[in-house]
């Protein structure tokens, strides 16, 4: 069962099964309608907990769909994408919040796939699967993580508690398997799996 479920809104099909497939590796269920009254009914009775939207949409544009969101009291965590410039992006990104909608992130395209990943599970900890997931967060607080020192990484590496977890890859136009990327884990005592970029610096 999917802790977790990711509606998105693309004016590139192609473009929205890859966020589809990215999603899905990481535990996340997804769909992706092809038009937006079927976005809004999907709104209604799937209940997403996350948006991946494009602004650029040629039946309605992202800006507007913001709005309907807003006035429907949305409370799924929304991924703002495009490949307009970051600057609009942004601007984008206040105005949904200024609406009191939930911004997850805001995504210049082209994006990879890590950035995504890393946006739904550093928004969505509960999709992971629990802590013996590879794709699982610390479970401790932001301020404990950043007291992690160059002595505790000795510690940790003596004591054997790096892991490796292969994220795999996939062909975005087949679906076909690609290969994988090694991700770093940390099995922490205290904290639990504590991601790469807690302790690669």
């Amino acid at each position: 069962m999917y802790a977790a479920r990711l509606l998105i809104l693309d004016d590139d099909p192609q473009v929205g099964k890859m966020i589809r497939l990215i999603a899905e590796t990481v535990g996340v269920a997804a769909r992706c309608p092809e038009h937006a009254d079927e976005f809004f009914e999907l709104i209604d009775d799937w209940r997403p907990t996350h948006i991946a939207l494009d602004l650029v949409m040629p039946e309605m544009d992202g800006v507007e769909v913001l709005v309907e969101l807003a006035r429907r009291r949305c409370t799924a965590k929304i991924i703002i994408t495009s490949g307009v410039g970051t600057r609009v992006l942004d601007a984008a990104g206040r105005s949904a919040n200024e609406h009191g909608l939930s911004i997850a992130g805001v995504l210049s395209k082209p994006f990879s796939p890590s950035t995504l990943r890393a946006l739904l599970v550093e928004e969505a900890p509960a999709l992971n699967g629990g802590a013996g997931s590879p794709f699982a967060g610390p479970k401790s607080t932001a301020s404990s993580l950043h007291a992690l020192s160059g002595e505790d990484l000795r510690r940790g590496l003596e004591a054997r508690e790096f892991a490796l977890a292969l994220q795999p890859q996939v062909h975005c136009t087949n679906g076909e398997l690609a290969g994988f990327e090694a991700l770093a884990r940390w099995n922490h005592p205290q904290l639990g799996l504590v991601g790469p970029d807690r302790f690669i610096a």
